[in-house]
């Protein structure tokens, strides 16, 4: 049945097809069976790229897609960012949008599943804060806030953390002085995996360009 709906969404032309074939999904992510999920995670792969799509289909993919991900456990978690990575690798800049949109749904949902894959999280992010669109470029922008703000518990971290995402949507203008915060924070707390997805990317970058200046 999922074959036979990925069928009828992929006729882009057809709104009103598709606008009645992603409701049957959701009402897939209604049911209690176990065995369901999978099929479910999997429909993304074409669930997505209908955001490109008219107004209306791309609210119905929206709605599929959320209600996709409140059904998912949290071992499902690494899946699903599996399918939003590739949307927000897609060159539909709707389809960027609306798979980041869903990424900051699924952290809700995960925090700390999404908050130890911060690193591949951080680096979609940044191709999508240096999109031309800048639609992307501001939805990549909440959605990266709202990640961090989820998964980041580090006291020491949280007062700079604002510092730190200015620096990825500006690195040539604004890395030195989130690093000068950074090198001026005393650490007392315990920096967890979600904290060093934050910042080792960061680090990297900074570590390359002074290499490359030797």
């Amino acid at each position: 049945l999922l074959a036979a709906l990925k069928e009828t969404s992929d006729v882009l032309e057809n709104s009103k097809t598709t606008v009645h074939a992603l409701p049957t999904i959701r009402l897939f992510c209604e049911r209690p069976e176990k065995w369901i999920e999978p099929y479910l995670i999997a429909s993304l792969s074409f669930i997505l790229p209908q955001f490109a799509a008219s107004k209306g289909v791309q609210k119905a993919c929206e709605d599929t897609g959320k209600s996709i991900i409140k059904r998912s456990k949290a071992s499902s978690a690494e899946m699903v960012l599996e399918h939003l990575y590739q949307g927000m690798s897609s060159p539909k800049w709707q389809v960027k949008q609306g798979s980041a949109t869903l990424l900051a749904l699924l952290c809700k949902q995960h925090t700390k599943d999404v908050g130890h894959c911060l690193p591949d999280v951080v680096k979609h992010l940044i191709e999508c804060l240096a999109d031309t669109k800048p639609e992307v470029r501001n939805t990549a922008l909440q959605v990266f806030k709202d990640v961090c703000n989820d998964t980041i518990a580090n006291p020491d971290v949280k007062p700079i953390m604002g510092f730190i995402i200015t620096a990825y949507t500006d690195p040539v203008g604004k890395t030195t002085e989130a690093l000068n915060k950074l090198v001026m924070t005393t650490f007392v707390s315990t920096v967890d995996a979600p904290t060093l997805g934050l910042l080792c990317p960061m680090l990297r970058r900074r570590t390359m360009e002074r290499k490359a200046e030797f």
